[in-house]
């Protein structure tokens, strides 16, 4: 017989009442919502959904979270894929043996 077990998750607040504001036009808890979410995962032994990023600025990490950089960090994000590619394609890339080298050189 199977029994049901309480299932504590954290979630971001406003994520939590705007879903629930959802749900509830639908007659479903939030429960009822992750209870059907779970059943589909088992049945179809998958995520019952396409995950996708269409926004170029996002990129997903080793963990699989996605982030947006701020503009500073996809400056400089954008500025290394330049580098990196110039390096691909041969072209002359100042580089450094180290961290201490490079540190040296811009007075760090």
């Amino acid at each position: 017989m199977n029994r049901n077990i309480s299932l504590h998750i954290k979630v971001n607040e406003n994520i939590k009442t705007q879903a629930e504001k959802i749900l509830n036009k639908i007659g479903l808890t939030t429960t009822d919502a992750i209870n059907v979410f779970l059943n589909k995962v088992v049945l179809s032994r998958s995520i019952p959904f396409e995950l996708t990023v269409d926004d170029e600025d996002c990129y997903t990490c080793e963990y699989g979270y996605v982030h947006k950089p701020n503009k500073e960090t996809l400056k400089a994000m954008k500025e290394g894929d330049k580098i990196l590619k110039d390096l691909q394609d041969g072209k002359n890339v100042k580089t450094y043996k180290s961290a201490e080298e490079l540190f040296k050189e811009i007075g760090v």
